[in-house]
């Protein structure tokens, strides 16, 4: 047993980037909520806005890129159409979410208060949970069995270009 953490999976092993960026997705609608409770108790001092620039940064950049990541290089390999079609519209459902939840996190970032913050991260939340939670056990198994590795370094390469 190694005492160091696994690394984590990098463009030659797509599968598990999106399988590692679900664990990230999980990890920051968890700190939303931390931030929520946070600003509840203490109000909103440095920590939170440390902590609301840190969820913006990533909900802002790295979830776009996923949702793209899948999209374009990981549903078209699953033969599962009407699976297909509820993952798009919660993309469309998370993107909308995003748009009202932006500004309020945003502003935190910013250090100004949104009293509206806590009932906008209700839903994005919720329906997070629920994508990914759909995403681990429908698709990403299926897209592992279907996927070649020729098409993962392809999807790999993808995924890099997008982030460069």
């Amino acid at each position: 047993m190694s005492l160091l953490p696994e690394p984590a999976p990098d463009f030659s092993d797509p599968i598990g980037m999106l399988k590692a960026c679900h664990l990230r997705m999980l990890e920051h609608c968890e700190l939303l909520e931390k931030i929520d409770a946070h600003i509840q108790t203490n109000g909103l001092d440095k920590e939170a806005v440390e902590a609301a620039q840190k969820a913006y940064r990533y909900f802002s950049t790295a979830a776009h890129h996923h949702h793209m990541d899948e999209e374009e290089d990981i549903f078209p390999w699953v033969p599962d159409f009407a699976l297909l079609d509820e993952l798009l519209a919660q993309h469309k459902i998370i993107n909308e979410l995003w748009e009202a939840l932006e500004p309020a996190l945003s502003g935190l970032a910013e250090g100004e208060n949104c009293n509206a913050f806590g009932e906008l991260i209700k839903p994005f939340v919720a329906t997070y949970r629920e994508h990914i939670e759909i995403e681990d056990t429908q698709v990403i198994p299926k897209a592992a069995f279907i996927l070649n590795s020729e098409q993962l370094k392809e999807i790999g390469q993808h995924m890099q270009e997008r982030r460069a």
